[in-house]
């Protein structure tokens, strides 16, 4: 009589694996949240942050960039562009990928922008729907495939800083409605 499923009977065999490896997962967020917190070094070397932009490493699993002119009447960043999630069950695992995003706190400058952009054919984006969220766009970063791992930042890092410098970019255009709109 079989007690154990060929899963549990796999997990029992690789038991003291299974457990080192699950101590070593904060050790894989943290130089996950240093990866987030390095693309700052490569933002900044582009021509358009110039243009006032600031940097936030959010916890170890987000990353966001804001115009500093974009601020709302209680100092809190109206407009940002970023990358949340990035976490190892979903860069690696069965969860839903990170997500790059655009996001307001502005219903109606968010109405605004949605429809301006709404305009563009180039834009690739998964969803851009402003109506039940704070999100402006959103899409999804990759998964990370297994052979990709060793080099995962020359993998991940350009979609990163392609996706934030485009988008710092768009919204740069849109600047003199942003800051009407916010006024």
């Amino acid at each position: 009589m079989d007690i154990f499923s060929p899963e549990s009977l796999l997990l029992a065999r690789h038991w003291e694996s299974y457990r080192e490896l699950l101590e070593i997962e904060p050790q894989l967020e943290r130089e996950i949240g240093e990866f987030l917190a390095a693309i700052e070094s490569e933002l900044i070397k582009q021509a358009w942050w110039k243009n006032e932009w600031s940097f936030v490493a959010y916890e170890q699993s987000e990353i966001y960039i804001a115009n500093q002119n974009w601020v709302s009447q209680y100092e809190e960043f109206v407009l940002s562009i970023g990358l949340e999630g990035v976490t190892p069950n979903r860069l690696f695992g069965r969860e839903h990928p990170p997500q790059f995003y655009v996001k307001s706190s502005d219903y109606n400058l968010c109405k605004l922008l949605t429809d301006k952009l709404a305009d563009r054919e180039s834009l690739e984006f998964v969803e851009m729907d402003y109506s039940s969220s704070r999100y402006l766009l959103t899409k999804p970063l990759p998964k990370v495939l297994p052979e990709e791992v060793e080099q995962f930042g020359e993998v991940v890092k350009p979609q990163i800083v392609e996706f934030l410098s485009f988008y710092a970019q768009l919204l740069w255009e849109f600047n003199p409605i942003i800051e009407e709109a916010i006024g």
